[in-house]
């Protein structure tokens, strides 16, 4: 599969939110962000760039949940 990293990086920053409250799983968020760090060290620049902006689209897309939760609940 071409995509593979891509939906891989994705993947990796949704997971990246189970550190956030109510989970407060920290040790996750170390495991996703040195793998991340370790694939963007072996890529190219450009390949970088598109691995960066999947894991923080994914990071982006799941935690919004957690942040209208929080305005909308607790706010």
């Amino acid at each position: 599969m071409k995509y593979k990293k891509y939906v891989l990086s994705f993947l990796l920053g949704a997971l990246t939110t189970l550190g956030f409250a109510p989970y407060f799983m920290w040790p996750v968020v170390l495991a996703t962000t040195a793998y991340f760090f370790y694939k963007i060290n072996q890529a190219r620049w450009r390949e970088a760039t598109a691995l960066g902006f999947f894991f923080g689209a994914g990071l982006g897309a799941v935690s919004m949940h957690w942040l209208t939760n929080a305005l909308m609940i607790d706010g």
